[in-house]
């Protein structure tokens, strides 16, 4: 399963779709009182809509939301900390996605601002995607983080990502049971709920970072679940996180983003496949083009780690733009993209040099989807999953040799006048 971080772009396809678990654990608690946090997190997570069925166009069970996740899975959870100078001071929260509450589980010891920590359900990719799923999990966060990070600036909130901190040491201070085993099981107490892997964290405030050494926190066991799947084998992708912990300061800056308003962040949805054929769309100016290149080119270079690169594929690269559709596991319709934007890294990297050019290359990603709401660029983009490594029989030279596909944004010129 995911056992190993390479195997991740193995050109093996991934088997038949299994169960994939619950969407959340059942956490019981009183409702946390309205605070600012609450507001943050319903801005990024609630919706009234729900996804369709591909089949039918009937509602599913699935939110719309501002946060693209590959598949629809959606495997991350929202866990709160709360700082002692607060409106909930010492409280520890966890976020209910199906109901939109912030539910008490018990106290911590934070000193000040909030601390948001996310977590994972591995098995609500690895269903799906199998031993291509840990990316996806890498991704997600991200995109959450990134999110979570631009709504808060919104509100005069700073916001840091604690890239030093290790799974386990992530669980310590959310009060949860270290996850990561090969037999992918919480301990005996939580047996019957839905591991959860931390996998980073986010704090948000004015001041200093408080000292988080020593920080506890209490939180109760979910309630057991009737059918909570079969958690996939972890082990390495949560050593690889540890060691890109200890890496240290590989991708904080991609934090700096700009606040994103309400209605653009409300309208943020993945571009569909139908609207790719759309008689209406219109060929991008130059002008979007250059100006489109210019943002990705800025943000990319936060952080970046070395041996990471950034590729700007146009529809008239077509050597590139061909080799990306064979390396995405043949999804043709990167073809209809006015700018593919591709995140690399040089084969051969250590798993946590793989790690932490991920989370450059996806937080990256996620900072141009959502710098790319906004109305004045004209812009609809898509986020980019599934990458291959190349065709081991390829013997020609092309701008991606020698170059691992990490991630990658699908960028459209919004049709319409000149801009």
């Amino acid at each position: 399963m995911l056992d190993s971080t390479d195997h991740a772009w193995s050109r093996i396809a991934p088997g038949p779709p299994e169960p994939r678990g619950p969407a959340m654990n059942a956490w019981a608690g009183p409702t946390l009182a309205a605070t600012r946090i609450g507001a943050i997190l319903q801005e990024v997570w609630w919706s009234d809509s729900f996804h369709p069925s591909p089949r039918t166009g009937a509602p599913t069970a699935i939110r719309h939301r501002a946060i693209p996740s590959a598949g629809a899975c959606y495997p991350v959870q929202t866990h709160v900390l709360c700082g002692q100078d607060g409106e909930a001071g010492g409280t520890r929260a966890v976020y209910d996605h199906e109901t939109n509450r912030l539910v008490r589980l018990g106290r911590c010891t934070l000193g000040s601002g909030t601390l948001v920590i996310l977590t994972v359900l591995p098995q609500r990719a690895a269903g799906k995607y199998h031993h291509r799923a840990w990316p996806g999990l890498i991704a997600d966060a991200a995109y959450a983080l990134t999110a979570i990070a631009a709504v808060a600036a919104r509100h005069g909130l700073a916001a840091t990502r604690l890239d030093d901190l290790t799974p386990h040491g992530l669980a310590d201070m959310a009060g949860l049971p270290r996850h990561g085993t090969r037999h992918g099981a919480w301990p005996t107490g939580w047996r019957g709920r839905a591991p959860e892997l931390a996998i980073t964290a986010l704090h948000l405030g004015n001041g200093a970072v408080p000292a988080l050494e020593g920080l506890t926190s209490t939180a109760a066991a979910p309630a057991e679940l009737r059918s909570h799947g079969s958690s996939p084998d972890v082990s390495s992708l949560a050593e690889a996180l540890g060691e890109a912990a200890g890496l240290g300061g590989t991708a904080a800056a991609a934090l700096s983003v700009p606040a994103i308003s309400t209605s653009a962040l409300a309208a943020r949805r993945s571009m569909p496949f139908a609207d790719m054929h759309s008689s209406a769309r219109r060929p991008p100016t130059p002008a979007w083009s250059a100006g489109l290149m210019k943002v990705a080119l800025e943000i990319a270079e936060g952080a970046r780690p070395t041996g990471c690169s950034l590729h700007l594929v146009t529809p008239h690269d077509h050597a590139a733009l061909a080799e990306a559709v064979e390396r995405s596991s043949a999804q043709e319709w990167l073809r209809m993209s006015d700018l593919l934007v591709l995140f690399t890294a040089r084969e051969g990297s250590t798993p946590a040099h793989l790690v932490s050019c991920l989370w450059w290359a996806t937080l990256a990603a996620a900072n141009l989807v959502f710098q790319a709401t906004d109305e004045r660029m004209r812009t609809r983009s898509r986020p980019v999953a599934g990458w291959t490594d190349a065709h081991g029989g390829a013997a020609r030279e092309t701008t991606l040799s020698g170059q691992r596909i990490l991630h990658a944004v699908a960028l459209f010129h919004e049709g319409g006048a000149a801009s």
